[in-house]
């Protein structure tokens, strides 16, 4: 109720600021005629939309605040039994901070897990620091499975098919090796299970921190601290169909292997009705398996089985027994490598079962860098051009969430029911004040980190996960370009004029990301063009 109360607050203040008188200069006036009916039913349905997107975004905002507030003490450690979990951690490659974001998880206060790391070629530049931290951490459970095999174009699951086969336990974490976590965060997971039967899948907020001053980076943390992470809040607050990114999932395999054998994605992808599927040409391009991969697929009936012999894996460090269900049982997995977004379908299939979904209140943090303006424009319209073949409606609905679409929504809206004009330019400009200081304030209640664990004796926070983490002497430069790195602290909240720039460049490049992905089906993954077919099926295309 306290949400619903903020929201009719929100537009309240907005339609009281935007009543000046009705011949105010600042509203772009209709005919003489008056109002139709047809644009009074425009203003009722745009007045509408705009408050239900005003109320979703102040329950966003307002949940995140209740759960970044404190680290709530996870009951589950004192359970007499508490059940084991397997922790996979794919690798490719490096990643920022990746020792930092490794370590995480052999930091992981609770009683029963293992560390299974998956790595698919022998000479990964990642194996040297996983066999520093297994040899760091020896009283940890951790092991390295080194080895390639080949279920469908997905790269991510490719590699962690050996590691959910082999794990010991039932319940199995899959979290990306380029985010960090704070040390209760697997055991509040484990919480929702016991506390919850129905719960089949436990995920985390995602966060970006920009640990350099490259404009993309920052771009990305605007864009994951601000719209991403109160909408992503919101709808899963609402639970009316799950809503998960794949950086950190935590689900059972027997509910998984259970879900796989039934699942049939044709029951609610509407592309999967039309698109020529048996012809569709699968053209796998392989990419880091723990970062935003373009991983790409036919949505196909059937799909090709390979047994487990055929997997062939060496475990270079090895502190567990053997698996206590036979691999041949755990296929679960393997059957989500022929899917453009698995921890989408994956969650898809444990809902169908009857299944749902939860969050703690805990975040992943992926610190950033590296990151250029058209890297951030391209993995943007990736991102889009991919789910408007997933969830089409709501893509097609996204830039509406967007504050300027937004506010011209409701500017119209409450224009044409209140004052007879098409545009009021006092409510867009007190509407879009108000939203980009409820962004500022939820920007920075989730860099303030309060839901972290005080760290244990010997252990420490990474810089990057500092309250108030900033990668710039902000005082000095204020600038969108500015030089310079502080790591040791104390930080204070975000130089304001160099927060709305960035800010704005954000909100100012929606709308048009938006419109190219929409546009189009071809997509850049390093510097090779691929076609997105309407069957998610990819397509790599000859330049020559």
């Amino acid at each position: 109720m306290d949400a619903v109360t903020t929201a009719i607050s929100t537009a309240t203040a907005i339609a009281t600021s935007a009543t000046s008188s009705p011949t105010s200069t600042h509203t772009i006036a209709l005919p003489s005629h008056g109002v139709s009916t047809a644009a009074t039913i425009s203003g009722y349905i745009c007045l509408v939309w705009y408050s239900l997107i005003i109320f979703l975004s102040t329950v966003g905002i307002s949940l995140v605040y209740k759960r970044n507030t404190v680290a709530h003490v996870p009951r589950s450690p004192q359970m007499a039994s508490p059940p084991g979990v397997s922790i996979l951690r794919p690798l490719k490659g490096i990643d920022p901070e990746m020792e930092t974001c490794l370590m995480a998880a052999f930091e992981q206060d609770y009683p029963l897990f293992e560390i299974i790391f998956a790595v698919e070629e022998a000479d990964d530049p990642a194996i040297p620091i996983v066999e520093r931290l297994i040899a760091r951490y020896p009283d940890v459970d951790a092991r390295l499975l080194v080895g390639s095999a080949h279920y469908g174009p997905n790269p991510k699951v490719n590699n962690l098919v050996k590691a959910y086969q082999r794990a010991k336990y039932d319940i199995v974490w899959v979290l990306d090796a380029n985010v960090w976590v704070t040390r209760s965060a697997m055991a509040r997971s484990v919480d929702k299970f016991v506390e919850n039967r129905s719960v089949e899948l436990v995920h985390h907020l995602p966060l970006c921190v920009a640990i350099d001053d490259g404009v993309g980076a920052e771009l990305d943390e605007m864009f994951m601290l601000t719209a991403h992470s109160k909408f992503y809040t919101a709808i899963n607050w609402a639970a009316l169909a799950p809503c998960v990114m794949g950086k950190s999932n935590m689900y059972r395999r027997s509910s998984l292997n259970k879900a796989a054998k039934s699942f049939n994605p044709s029951t609610f992808n509407p592309f999967t009705q039309w698109a020529a599927m048996s012809a569709a040409k699968v053209v796998q391009h392989v990419v880091p398996g723990n970062s935003e991969s373009l991983a790409l697929s036919p949505a196909i009936a059937e799909c090709q089985t390979i047994s487990s012999s055929a997997v062939h894996s060496t475990s270079t460090h090895s502190r567990s027994t053997s698996p206590t269900q036979d691999a041949e049982e755990n296929t679960g997995l393997q059957q989500f490598a022929r899917y453009i977004a698995e921890d989408n379908m994956i969650a898809e299939a444990l809902w169908g079962e009857g299944g749902r979904t939860a969050m703690t209140s805990d975040s992943v943090i992926q610190p950033l860098a590296k990151v250029t303006l058209a890297g951030y424009v391209q993995r943007r319209v990736r991102w889009l051009r991919v789910r408007k073949f997933m969830v089409l409606a709501a893509t097609l609905l996204e830039p509406t969430t967007e504050s300027i679409l937004c506010g011209i929504i409701g500017s119209v809206g409450y224009s044409l029911l209140s004052k007879g004009r098409w545009f009021s330019w006092t409510f867009f400009f007190v509407h879009m004040c108000l939203w980009c200081l409820s962004d500022y304030f939820h920007f920075h209640n989730l860099l303030s980190f309060s839901n972290l664990d005080h760290p244990r004796p010997g252990q420490s926070i990474p810089y990057f996960a500092k309250r108030f983490y900033t990668n710039k002497h902000q005082l000095n430069t204020p600038s969108l370009l500015g030089k310079g790195k502080n790591v040791n602290g104390p930080f204070e909240s975000r130089f304001a004029l160099h927060w709305i720039s960035v800010w704005m460049l954000r909100e100012s490049l929606a709308l048009p990301i938006w419109t190219m992905a929409m546009l189009g089906q071809q997509v850049f993954w390093r510097n090779k063009p691929f076609r997105i077919n309407a069957d998610l099926s990819a397509q790599e295309i000859d330049l020559d």
